[in-house]
């Protein structure tokens, strides 16, 4: 009977020893799940505290990203905004009025389409095929823009949805501009440069621009570049194609058969 006594009490301790063993293992895992539970929680802070810094750094930058100017580019030959008919008036260096001639100009209107002022905006003739003889890349002149000095604005600010007019090019009726010469002296330097021009036309650019500016009459493609300080610039094509004559159909005949204008490449 001893024997079985002390068997029974081994038996109660190797029992005892076994739930001790047990509860350790189950404290341990109870242990690693709350440790797991503490990183995961220290995780989420430092990732919301990496996320709050990058905002603190990139915030303005992004929102001024997400407003920035938008370039956009319009023209219709039909529309007089872009396409009219006026008067140049010719005066001699005392300002008296010499000729009154009548010209096309062909216009394009660059508006701002995004929520922050366009700076500086200018535009540029970049480039045009074929390229003449005499060419430099120049500023086209904003129209009903003036600039202190110079009297011709180069650059402009295009305020958020408003839109401002540049001078692209400008057409003389030939015959009389061929007749103001007689005008002139014998000796004017710009003789030459109105001989030429009645044989064609000027882009609208900026001076000094020496006879750069006078197209003879013919194809072209013109290349313009939109550019501000604070936007990415925009690149635009304009076709061209003038053969020489002024017609007597009016603007309506003009623009259909004479001048033909068209923007190929609205960037």
């Amino acid at each position: 009977m001893k024997s079985r006594g002390k068997q029974t009490k081994v038996i109660y301790r190797l029992m005892d020893c076994y739930n001790k063993l047990c509860y350790t293992k189950e404290d341990k895992r109870k242990m690693k799940n709350i440790m797991s539970i503490s990183d995961f929680i220290q995780l989420i802070i430092a990732c919301v505290t990496f996320i709050a810094v990058i905002v603190a750094l990139f915030a303005n930058r992004f929102w001024e990203w997400l407003d920035r100017p938008h370039i956009s580019v319009y023209f219709n030959d039909e529309n007089t905004e872009n396409y009219h008919q006026t008067s140049m008036e010719l005066r001699n260096g005392a300002g008296q009025l010499i000729e009154s001639i009548p010209t096309y100009y062909v216009r394009l209107k660059i508006t701002n389409l995004g929520k922050r002022t366009l700076e500086n905006t200018e535009v540029i003739l970049e480039k045009v095929e074929p390229q003449p003889n005499v060419f430099m890349s120049l500023n086209l002149s904003w129209a009903g823009q003036v600039a202190d000095g110079t009297g011709i604005a180069r650059i402009v600010r295009i305020p958020q949805e408003q839109s401002r007019i540049i001078d692209v090019l400008e057409v003389m009726e030939p015959t009389q501009t061929l007749n103001f010469i007689k005008n002139l002296s014998n000796n004017d330097p710009s003789i030459k440069r109105y001989e030429k021009y009645s044989k064609g036309f000027r882009s609208c650019s900026i001076r000094p621009n020496t006879l750069s500016d006078i197209f003879t009459a013919g194809t072209y493609i013109f290349h313009l570049g939109i550019y501000a300080d604070n936007t990415e610039p925009k690149l635009v094509k304009l076709s061209i194609k003038y053969d020489g004559n002024w017609g007597t159909q009016g603007i309506k005949g003009m623009r259909k058969k004479h001048l033909r204008i068209k923007l190929v490449d609205n960037g």
